[in-house]
C-alpha cells in the first residue's frame, strides 16, 4: 500500500453497514465511490457523457486522461470490464475527501475553543429554519467594520479565506440552539494543511442576526476572526438566501391568486403625456444617480418649513456683508429670493417660489399683454432689428415668440406627441445648432438676392426691388414673428408689396437643382417639367406665417444649389383657408405650453413641464 497522497491504492470491500465500516482502523481506512465526487456516473450510457465527466472519472482512478472523447471512452470501458474501477479507486483531492469521511464516522480530533463555560454544551439540532437572516452584510460588519482601522486588514485575508473554505466545501457540519434570546451555532470545519483534526467552531449571535461573539479552536480563533469562523458565517448566509426562495406553505394551501387582477402600478395618464424610449442594446445602461426622495416631499424640519420674508432678507443681507469682508463668493445669494429692480422686461422673475395657480394666471396675462405692441412699437421693433441675428434685440423679441421657423414645428405636433421638446425650441433652451449648411446659406445670401434680381430684370421686371428688413411682430397676435429675408416691391402687379426668403440646398456633384428640390419634397412635379412647391414641407408653413405677421399677400421663394448659378423662383401666394387651420394649433400651443413655461418655468430646468388650464 502506497502513501496517502501518492498513487494509493485503496482496497474496495463490500461493506455491510455505516457501523462497520466506523469499526475500520485507521491504517486500512477505506472509501467507496459515493464519497468522492465524480467518481460515479450519472448517466448510464459511457457516449452520452461529457468530456469532463469522463476526465474526472478516470482521475478518480488515476488514468490517464489525454485524447479525444473516443480515446476517454475507450478507457473507461477497458477500467470497467477488467475490474480496475474499483481496484485502483482514489482520493483525487489531495486527501479531502479522506478527512471528510473520517469527519463523518467522527475518527478526527476535535479542537474545541476555550469558553470558559459560556457556551451551551447540550440542545443542538441540525434545523436551522429558526435562525435570523444573515448576509454579506452581517459578515462584512463582523469582520471588518466592527474592529479598529489597524487591524482590518488583518481581517480582511480571513475574509476571502472563508469564502474558499465554505467553496471547498471544509464546512462539514452546523448545528443551532435557541436560548434566553440568543441564537448558538456550533460547526465543525476542515482545516486546509493538517489532516488527522476538525476544528469545531461557536459562534453567539442576537435575534436581529448580528454577530456578538465567536470562538474557533483553532491558533489563529483567539480573536474569533479566523477563516473557519468565516466559512461558517458564509455557509450561513447560502443557507439563508436558499431560504429565501423555498416557500414553506404549498400553493395549494394559499388563496387562489389566477382570477387576482394586476395592481396598478401608477396612475393613469394620457399616451401624450408618456416618454417612450428605445432600448439600445449597444449602450450601457446609466443608474439613476439622483436620491430617492418622494415627489414632492418636504425632508426639512417643521420648524424651517415656513420662512418669513423679513428672515430671508436678514439672511441675504448677512451673507452680502460675508462675502464683502471676506472676498468669497456664496452661492446662496444667488438661491435665496432677493429684490429685483422694475424693468421693461417682458417676464418678471418671481419673488417667491412655488407660487399659487392664481398667481400664475395672472403672471399669464401679464405677459401676454407685453407681447402685444402697437404699431409704432412693432415700426420701431423692426427698423432696429434690420442686423438680424447680429443685433441683440432682434434676438431678445423672438424668444418668447413663436417665430415663422417654428411655426411647422408647433403646428405639426400630433395630440399624442410630448410637446416638451418642441416648447423647448421655441424658447431656446436648447444651445443653436450652426451646421456648414446654414453658415453658408447666410454666407450666400446677397449672392442670391443679386442673382434673383437679375433673372427677374432679364425676365422684364426692370423696377423690381428688394429691400431689408428685420424683426416683424404680428399686430393682432403677438406672440407670433417673422423676419423674411427682404421685402419685395414688384409694380407690375396689382398688389406689389410681398416678400423674399431665399434658401441654400447643398447639392452633390452630379446632382441637379430640380433632383434636389424633388428628392428633399421642397417641391411637387406637377407635369410637363412643372414643379410646384409642397404644402406640407416646413419652408410652406414658414412663408405663410411671414406673409400673415406682415400683412403681405405673396411670396418670391428663390432656391439656389450649393453647386452652379441655377435659381427656382416661385411666387407663392398667401393661402387663408390653410392659415385659418394652422393659426389655432399656433394658439392653442402657445396659451397651454408657452405662457405656463414662460410665467413658472419648470422645463428649463429639466423638471415636467407646466400642465395648466386657465378659463
Amino acid at each position: 500500500m502506497h502513501g496517502l497522497f501518492g498513487w494509493t491504492e485503496i482496497k474496495m470491500a463490500s461493506i455491510a453497514n455505516d457501523s462497520k465500516l466506523s469499526e475500520t482502523k485507521e491504517e486500512g481506512f477505506i472509501l467507496t465511490e459515493d464519497d468522492i465526487p465524480g467518481a460515479v456516473l450519472q448517466n448510464r450510457n459511457v457516449e452520452a457523457c461529457s468530456v469532463v465527466q469522463l476526465k474526472r472519472w478516470l482521475i478518480c482512478r488515476g488514468a490517464k486522461t489525454s485524447g479525444k472523447k473516443s480515446a476517454l471512452v475507450s478507457r473507461l470501458k477497458h477500467y470497467v470490464e477488467n475490474g480496475l474501477d474499483k481496484k485502483y479507486l482514489r482520493d483525487p483531492d489531495n486527501g479531502a475527501n479522506i478527512m471528510k469521511k473520517k469527519a463523518d464516522l467522527g475518527l478526527l480530533d476535535k479542537r474545541e475553543p476555550q469558553t470558559n463555560g459560556k457556551f451551551p454544551k447540550e440542545g443542538f439540532n441540525s434545523d436551522l429554519n429558526a435562525l435570523p437572516k444573515v448576509s454579506f452584510g452581517t459578515i462584512w460588519r463582523y469582520m471588518i467594520d466592527s474592529v479598529d482601522s489597524k487591524k482590518q486588514l488583518s481581517t480582511a485575508k480571513p475574509l476571502v479565506k472563508g469564502f474558499n473554505f465554505y467553496k471547498s466545501g471544509n464546512v462539514h457540519s452546523i448545528h443551532h440552539l435557541k436560548e434566553s434570546g440568543k441564537h448558538f451555532i456550533k460547526s465543525q470545519v476542515l482545516p486546509s494543511m493538517k489532516k488527522n483534526l476538525i476544528y469545531q467552531c461557536q459562534i453567539v449571535m442576537s435575534s436581529i442576526g448580528g454577530v456578538l461573539k465567536a470562538y474557533c479552536g483553532c491558533p489563529a480563533g483567539i480573536d474569533g476572526r479566523c477563516n473557519h469562523v468565516s466559512a461558517t458565517l458564509f455557509a450561513l448566509a447560502e443557507y439563508c438566501k436558499e431560504r429565501e426562495k423555498i416557500s414553506i406553505e404549498s400553493c395549494t394551501s394559499k388563496p387562489c391568486k389566477w382570477n387576482i387582477p394586476r395592481k396598478r402600478k401608477g396612475p393613469l395618464s394620457p399616451i401624450s403625456a408618456m416618454s417612450f424610449h428605445k432600448h439600445d442594446y449597444s449602450k450601457q445602461v446609466k443608474t439613476d444617480r439622483t436620491p430617492n426622495i418622494k415627489k414632492g416631499k418636504d425632508v426639512r424640519a417643521i420648524h424651517q418649513r415656513e420662512w418669513s420674508d423679513a428672515k430671508v432678507n436678514n439672511m441675504l443681507q448677512t451673507i452680502k456683508d460675508y462675502q464683502t469682508k471676506s472676498g468669497n463668493i456664496v452661492g446662496w445669494s444667488h438661491i435665496l429670493p432677493q429684490e429685483v429692480k422694475e424693468e421693461d422686461t417682458i417676464v418678471s422673475p418671481l419673488k417667491v417660489l412655488p407660487p399659487s395657480l392664481r398667481e400664475i394666471s395672472e403672471k399669464c396675462k401679464e405677459i401676454e399683454k407685453k407681447l402685444n405692441l402697437e404699431e409704432k412699437e412693432i415700426t420701431k421693433v423692426e427698423q432696429k432689428t434690420r442686423g438680424q441675428s447680429e443685433d441683440k434685440l432682434w434676438n431678445y423679441h423672438r424668444k418668447c415668440r413663436i417665430t415663422a421657423s417654428k411655426c411647422y414645428r408647433v403646428a405639426s405636433l400630433k395630440p399624442t406627441t410630448s410637446p416638451t421638446k418642441a416648447l423647448a425650441d421655441v424658447l431656446q433652451y436648447n444651445k443653436q445648432y450652426q451646421s456648414f449648411a446654414m453658415n453658408q446659406g447666410l454666407e450666400k445670401e446677397e449672392e442670391i438676392e443679386r442673382l434673383y434680381v437679375t433673372s427677374k430684370h432679364n425676365s422684364g421686371y426692370r423696377n423690381l426691388s428688394v429691400e431689408p428688413c428685420g424683426l416683424f411682430i404680428s399686430q393682432s397676435h403677438g406672440f407670433l414673428a417673422a423676419t423674411p429675408d427682404g421685402l419685395v416691391s414688384d409694380p407690375h402687379v396689382s398688389q406689389p408689396l410681398g416678400l423674399l426668403e431665399m434658401k441654400l440646398i447643398q447639392l452633390n456633384d452630379s446632382e441637379s437643382l430640380r433632383q434636389g428640390l424633388l428628392q428633399r419634397r421642397i417641391c411637387k412635379d406637377c407635369g410637363d417639367n412643372h414643379l410646384k412647391m409642397n404644402t406640407g414641407h416646413k419652408y410652406f408653413y414658414q412663408i405663410q406665417q411671414q406673409m400673415f405677421v406682415t400683412q403681405r399677400k405673396w411670396t418670391d421663394f428663390v432656391v439656389k444649389g450649393s453647386t452652379g448659378n441655377e435659381l427656382y423662383i416661385e411666387r407663392v401666394n398667401f393661402n387663408s383657408e390653410f392659415w385659418e387651420s394652422v393659426l389655432p394649433k399656433l394658439c392653442n400651443f402657445f396659451q397651454l405650453q408657452v405662457l405656463p413655461e414662460m410665467s413658472y418655468p419648470r422645463v428649463k430646468y429639466g423638471l415636467a413641464r407646466c400642465q395648466l388650464r386657465f378659463e
